[in-house]
């Protein structure tokens, strides 16, 4: 399991930033290099809240590695969000459409006001894979799978937050 925080300063107003993430996810989502689509397949209240369900479709090369195990056509997971307007937060979870018992992604977005043009994002993630019992992996290898894929899901996390990042600030003008 990988656990990590991460926090950046976007140069924008913290409700814009807020909703623009919120309000804005597909076309955020597929403007990054290892997504192929993103739709929103639930958006409604929850106790004083905004639940969404994104479906994302990866696109990313797999490593050789993981190929017997894994292809292209089943990088497809829902991002489950609960957006707290309170709260200026998102708690979210990812539900893989394959091996779901096995992978456990979830965490936590604050969105913090540093100043009336810049927003302090701060992140709280785990990344945990579990390769025991996923057919056709052999047992022997299985802890070593789980850690290659964590690490390889991690390393792609930072790029992307970055990006998303950027170019919320580009549609705010900032560049």
């Amino acid at each position: 399991m990988i656990k990590y925080r991460y926090n950046r300063v976007v140069h924008a107003p913290r409700d814009f930033v807020f909703i623009t993430m919120r309000d804005h996810q597909t076309e955020l989502n597929e403007m990054l290099p290892n997504v192929s689509t993103c739709s929103i397949v639930e958006d409604r209240p929850c106790e004083g809240a905004r639940r969404i369900v994104a479906e994302v479709t990866g696109n990313a090369e797999i490593p050789f590695f993981l190929k017997p195990f894994i292809n292209i056509r089943q990088l497809v997971w829902h991002s489950i969000q609960i957006w707290d307007d309170d709260e200026w937060s998102c708690d979210y979870r990812i539900e893989t459409a394959y091996y779901r018992e096995h992978v456990e992604v979830r965490g936590k977005w604050w969105f913090k006001e540093r100043t009336f043009d810049k927003t302090n994002i701060y992140i709280d993630s785990m990344i945990g894979i579990d390769a025991k019992g996923i057919p056709g992996v052999p047992v022997q290898l299985a802890s070593g799978i789980s850690t290659f894929a964590e690490q390889i899901l991690h390393k792609m996390t930072l790029p992307n937050l970055n990006r998303i990042c950027a170019i919320v600030e580009e549609m705010n003008g900032c560049h």
